[in-house]
């Protein structure tokens, strides 16, 4: 077992790229500031309906305004990094996929 340990550093050390210094970009304030002006009390508002289609409308609602206001991805405005259609897909996506587990597994 020590022998393939070794073995897998000695290979590390030939394949492995150097590391390089990262850091992350610095949180636009004045940006969040905004976001949370034009969505704050609506997002709130949202999340107390109960019925899931009509609170999951008023929040693309909500994200669709903040983004058009906002002008992301236009000249001169934020790019965006994740789409609230991309967010809601993989959502979706991973849930349909937790649900078919389940499924699968109490069928088993």
């Amino acid at each position: 077992m020590q022998a393939a340990i070794q073995a897998i550093y000695e290979l590390a050390d030939q394949a492995a790229k150097p590391a390089w210094e990262w850091k992350p970009a610095e949180k636009d304030e004045a940006l969040i500031e905004r976001i949370r002006e034009l969505s704050e009390a609506d997002l709130r508002a949202a999340f107390k309906l109960r019925q899931k289609q009509a609170r999951s409308e008023a929040i693309d609602a909500i994200w669709k305004r903040v983004f058009e206001t906002i002008g992301v991805g236009t000249e001169g405005g934020p790019w965006p990094t994740l789409s609230r259609t991309s967010a809601s897909r993989s959502s979706r996506r991973s849930c349909a996929t937790r649900s078919s587990t389940a499924r699968h597994a109490s069928t088993a």
